[in-house]
């Protein structure tokens, strides 16, 4: 998703992922209404999408019209009444975010393995234009009363309490939306495991990221 007028969020390069008939990765949509004040700040703002917030503070209005999202590349097309591949498809899509002019592409596919089985692929690049990057946060919503981080050998990674992400800190107003806050510095790769139960047995949503130096990882809760 992206903006350009007509749109009442500034949601970035934002995605939902579905499998098994739900929603897996939920884009927090419009919240208990719009004219609450949590709308505002938190439903249409970046941290209430699966996009990339950059530095804490990267927002605009969505209705200005200057965050027009370009399409690079998508299989199947629209043109098109049948894929080239019945086991893989992908979107490519790029943005420039207004409010800190950062640079941000998003390249997702799913790729199926079997009549019922498969996985996505998620590649998001920013960087701001002036070159005075400090983060990148990388938000993903998802499905799960419980959330776990393990290592590459399965062990299970102990996080810690924390006040950051807020207004505090600097960040924008959505962020004081995330409660149970835990957080770990991890440079290895690692895997998020979120696990809900449902009518028709256990959902668990495995999350694969790759070594990345210099990071911090959280695990929240949200609206």
């Amino acid at each position: 998703t992206g903006t350009q007028g007509g749109h009442a969020h500034a949601s970035g390069l934002a995605l939902e992922l579905y499998g098994r008939g739900l929603v897996v990765s939920p884009d927090s949509g419009p919240g208990v209404s719009y004219w609450q004040k949590e709308h505002g700040e938190y439903y249409r703002s970046p941290p209430g999408h699966n996009t990339v917030v950059v530095d804490g503070v990267s927002n605009y209005n969505p209705r200005d019209q200057r965050a027009p999202f370009t399409t690079n590349a998508a299989e199947p097309t629209p043109q098109n009444k049948s894929a080239i591949s019945d086991d893989c498809s992908f979107f490519d899509v790029s943005l420039t975010e207004p409010s800190t002019e950062a640079d941000q592409r998003r390249v997702v596919g799913l790729v199926r393995t079997g009549l019922d089985s498969g996985y996505y692929v998620d590649i998001f690049r920013s960087r701001r234009q002036d070159g005075s990057d400090k983060y990148h946060d990388h938000i993903h919503h998802n499905l799960g009363k419980t959330v776990e981080l393990h290592d590459t050998d399965g062990n299970i990674l102990s996080m810690s309490d924390t006040e950051a992400l807020g207004t505090s800190s600097g960040d924008q107003a959505g962020y004081d939306y995330f409660t149970d806050k835990r957080q770990i510095s991890l440079d290895g790769s690692f895997t998020a495991v979120f696990g809900i139960e449902l009518p028709d047995g256990e959902l668990e949503t495995t999350v694969h990221m790759p070594a990345q130096r210099s990071r911090r990882v959280f695990a929240v809760r949200s609206p």
